[in-house]
Parts: C-alpha cells; sequence; structure tokens
C-alpha cells in the first residue's frame, strides 16, 4: 500500500501546477524504477491521465510541463534541483554517508510553496538507519491526531508510524 500511496502523492504533485519537478529516490536506481515509479506508470497509463502523459523509461513527462522521474542514488547529481515533490521510497536502506547526503540535497526550495518531501518505509531493523530514526522520533514527538491509524503532526511534519499487530493491515 505505501507504493501505490507515494506514487499518488508524486502524481498529485506533478498535475497541480504546471513546470513541477517530482523526483523519487530509493537506495538505487533500479529500486527508484520499481515500486513507486512503476506505481505511477501504471496510473498514468490506465486511467485518465494516459491521454496527458508520456511514459519514458526512467521519467514521466506531464503536457502541463511538469516531470516525475526515477533518480539514481547520487548526491552529487541530485543537487541543485527546483523541486516541487521528493519521494523517498525504503528509507530503511539509508545507512551510508552518501545515502545522508542525497537525502540533503534533496530538500524542497522556499519558493516551492507546496512542495512535500515523502518518505515510505518500514521500519527496517533497530539501530540501522540513523535518519530513518531520526524522522520517526520526530514524528512521535508531535501531537497525535488519529489512533487507527496513528497520525502525529507537527510544525514540520505530519506522519502515519503504524506499529505492532494493528500495522499488519495487508493480508500479507
Amino acid at each position: 500500500g505505501k507504493s501505490a500511496d507515494a506514487s499518488s502523492v508524486a502524481l498529485y504533485l506533478a498535475t497541480r501546477a504546471p513546470e513541477g519537478e517530482v523526483v523519487i529516490v530509493a537506495a538505487d536506481l533500479e529500486q527508484a524504477e520499481d515500486r513507486v515509479f512503476k506505481a505511477a506508470v501504471y496510473a498514468v497509463e490506465h486511467g485518465p491521465l494516459k491521454k496527458h502523459a508520456r511514459v519514458l523509461r526512467s521519467s514521466i513527462k506531464l503536457d502541463n510541463g511538469s516531470t516525475i522521474e526515477a533518480l539514481p542514488a547520487d548526491w552529487k547529481g541530485s543537487a541543485g534541483g527546483n523541486y516541487r515533490g521528493v519521494i523517498f521510497d525504503e528509507l530503511h536502506t539509508y545507512t551510508l554517508e552518501r545515502q545522508r547526503r542525497l537525502f540533503d540535497e534533496l530538500v524542497i526550495p522556499p519558493t516551492e510553496a507546496h512542495g512535500c518531501r515523502w518518505i515510505a518505509s518500514y521500519a527496517g531493523y533497530s539501530g540501522e538507519s540513523v535518519l530513518l530514526n531520526e524522522w520517526w522520533d520526530r514524528g512521535l514527538e508531535g501531537e497525535q491526531l488519529t489512533t487507527d491509524p496513528p497520525i502525529y503532526r507537527s510544525p514540520e511534519l505530519l506522519a502515519l508510524i503504524d506499529t505492532g499487530p494493528d500495522s499488519w493491515r495487508m493480508p500479507w
């Protein structure tokens, strides 16, 4: 479910205003092209955006000038973008300094009033991804808005942090 949700966010951000850049990043390009990007491609090819978009190998070009692109995990090559949206898939795999730098480079500029960074990940293993743990803790420090599903809000983020048997919502 999280990949479909993340692809919906990417499509929403790309279609709401012209000339928007939305990127999907993961542990590597292959993973970025899979899951979230693949779900966005499916939605485009089987929905109302079909006649308003062109699907390429690693990008979707919309007729409003916006793009959705799967990026390699390269912090130097990704620096300086003017992103409306950044979708991080499987942030629990971010355990290296170069991955932390990638996360730090892929920010929404202050000129992008309705931009969004979206993290779609399961928890991974305790103690492995310091980055994900930091964002997890930030989310839990916020005000809990609902319990089912557990949604938290702080000034800088909105987080769904689902744990324990109640989090096993999918049949698998």
